[in-house]
């Protein structure tokens, strides 16, 4: 993709159109926000309805485009950083992810095979969201609920069920690693993803 320059804002190196990491370089070396507080920031915006375009560029439905609508972030897709989490399942190419320590749109549940899609956020809109703080991390220290939910149900639903075809124990890492956590990320220990289970169970959303 061929990306122009706002010749109105050339100074915070944000393209016209710009992908979901060069947003993330605009958020840490315009803005100053960490890593982490970069990827959350996006995050917030793209769940407040920031517009990502997509595009399909090849295969049976090449050219068509539309949004993704924001009820699909949390639930099925979210953002992630290569340097944290491997294997993810790219949104754009349906392919498991070749760590090149960007930002990318991680996919949670597999979903309908298609082309590759280009995705792009127009700078104007970047721009015009609230300017986020640091240390937001830190303040949201409770896990994404929907995010726990959809992973536990994508990896149940690809046959990893715990404490039948799989161990506890690997079936929590996994879906840390799917997640982007840690062991001692808060909620998102063994016994909160225990526990989200037996939730996901008694509301009939796994069996």
């Amino acid at each position: 993709m061929r990306q122009t320059r706002d010749k109105t804002h050339p100074q915070d190196g944000l393209p016209e159109r710009c992908s979901v990491d060069d947003v993330d370089r605009y958020l840490r070396l315009h803005l100053r926000l960490s890593e982490g507080d970069a990827l959350f920031a996006q995050q917030q915006m793209l769940e407040r309805g920031l517009p990502l375009h997509w595009r399909e560029i090849d295969g049976p439905n090449a050219e068509q485009e539309g949004k993704i609508p924001r009820g699909m972030w949390g639930r099925e897709l979210r953002l992630a950083r290569d340097s944290e989490i491997r294997g993810g399942v790219d949104y754009a190419t349906q392919r498991i992810r070749v760590p090149r320590d960007q930002v990318f749109i991680q996919e949670l549940a597999p979903s309908d095979p298609r082309g590759t899609l280009e995705l792009t956020l127009p700078a104007r809109d970047v721009r015009m969201q609230p300017r986020p703080t640091p240390h937001q991390t830190e303040q949201n220290v409770e896990p994404l609920d929907d995010l726990l939910a959809a992973t536990i149900q994508a990896r149940i639903a690809a046959g990893k069920r715990p404490g039948k075809t799989e161990q506890w124990k690997p079936f929590c890492d996994g879906v840390r690693e799917s997640c982007g956590v840690g062991k001692n990320e808060r909620g998102y220990g063994d016994p909160s993803i225990k526990r989200k289970v037996r939730e996901l169970k008694r509301s009939g959303q796994i069996k």
